[in-house]
């Protein structure tokens, strides 16, 4: 492919995601990249490693879906507070 035709075609995707995202209501922002995060994120919350939600994501180094992919979530957040700043 070209990179004219690999732009066109980036912007189709990005298009289509925007636009299946309004028709479902969603009144947040919306990217392709959002759908690997949230992969990821569901696999870590299911009981998945990190190493595992990287390795599905096609990531070499395996701190990458970690520091960039995956979200722990409030109850996470709200741990750490618990155990590392609360007691202080």
């Amino acid at each position: 492919y070209s990179s004219a035709a690999s732009d066109v075609y980036k912007r189709q995707v990005y298009t289509s995601i925007k636009d299946i995202a309004r028709r479902a209501g969603m009144d947040r922002r919306v990217y392709p990249h959002l759908f690997r995060k949230t992969t990821a994120t569901n696999i870590c919350k299911r009981g998945g490693s990190e190493d595992a939600a990287g390795e599905y994501l096609g990531h070499a180094p395996r701190n990458v879906t970690g520091r960039h992919y995956t979200y722990k979530g409030d109850r996470y957040i709200e741990q750490i507070f618990h155990n590392y700043v609360e007691a202080v």
